[in-house]
C-alpha cells in the first residue's frame, strides 16, 4: 500500500517549472475526515489534513491544498479507501471519495467551489481547496469512469490515476483528450489480477488512446 501511495504522488507532482503549485506540507498523523450526503456530490466521505485528528475536526491552514475525487469501484462503499485517503492526507492533500453515479463534474466542482467559500461541512475549508490543482482516480470501474471523464476533453484536470482499471472500450475517440500540460497519469493493476487483468483491460484502454 505505501509503494501504491508513493506512485501515486509523484503522478500529482507537476511536471515542468510550475511556480503556483501549492506546497505541499506534510501533516503526519493529522487527518481529519467527514462524511455525509450532499446535493452535489451525493455519498461521500473526505478526508484532509487536520489541526488534530480524528472525525469532524477543523482543517489545517498551512493550505491551500491540491484536491483528489476518487471513484470507488462497482459495488463498494466510499468508506472502502480509509488507507488511501489516509496516507494522501498526511501528505497535505484533500481526497473525497464519491459513488460512481456523480458523474456531473460541473456539479462537483460547484460543491468543493462552495466548500472553498467556506460553506464546508468542517471548520477551515476557507481558501484551503487549491481549485487550479484537482486530479480525479479511481478504482476498479471506478478507474474507467475517471478516466472517461479526462477522456471527454470537457473540463481542466490536472491529474489521473487508475488502481486495476476495469474496462477496455471507450465512449470518446478525440486524439486531443488528454490532461492539462504539465500532469501526470498512472494507472497500477497488479501482476496477479484475475478480476481486470491488464492485458484485457487497461493496455487496449490506452493503446486506443491516442492522446495518451
Amino acid at each position: 500500500r505505501r509503494f501504491v501511495v508513493a506512485m501515486l504522488l509523484i503522478t500529482m507532482i507537476p511536471t515542468g517549472i510550475v511556480s503556483s503549485f501549492p506546497t505541499q506540507n506534510q501533516n503526519p498523523g493529522f487527518t481529519g475526515f467527514t462524511e455525509g450526503s450532499v446535493q452535489g456530490l451525493g455519498e461521500f466521505r473526505m478526508s484532509y489534513p487536520g489541526i488534530s485528528a480524528g472525525e469532524d475536526v477543523a482543517m489545517a491552514q498551512n493550505g491551500p491544498f491540491a484536491t483528489v475525487v476518487f471513484y470507488p469501484d462497482d459495488g463498494e462503499d466510499v468508506d472502502q479507501y480509509i488507507w488511501l485517503q489516509d496516507e494522501l492526507a498526511s501528505w497535505g492533500y484533500i481526497t473525497i471519495v464519491v459513488q460512481p453515479d456523480q458523474v456531473d463534474w460541473p456539479k462537483i466542482l460547484r460543491k468543493v467551489s462552495e466548500w472553498n467559500n467556506g460553506t464546508c461541512p468542517v471548520d477551515g475549508c476557507l481558501s484551503m481547496f487549491a481549485l487550479s490543482h484537482i486530479a480525479l482516480g479511481g478504482h476498479g470501474t471506478g478507474a474507467h469512469l475517471a478516466a472517461e471523464i479526462i477522456r471527454s476533453n470537457q473540463y481542466d484536470l490536472n491529474g489521473l490515476f487508475g488502481l486495476g482499471l476495469e474496462g477496455p472500450t471507450t465512449d470518446y475517440q478525440n486524439p486531443n483528450a488528454i490532461l492539462n500540460r504539465p500532469s501526470v497519469a498512472l494507472f497500477l493493476t497488479g501482476t496477479t489480477d484475475d478480476l481486470s487483468p491488464a492485458s484485457e483491460n487497461v493496455i487496449p484502454y490506452l493503446e486506443n488512446w491516442p492522446g495518451a
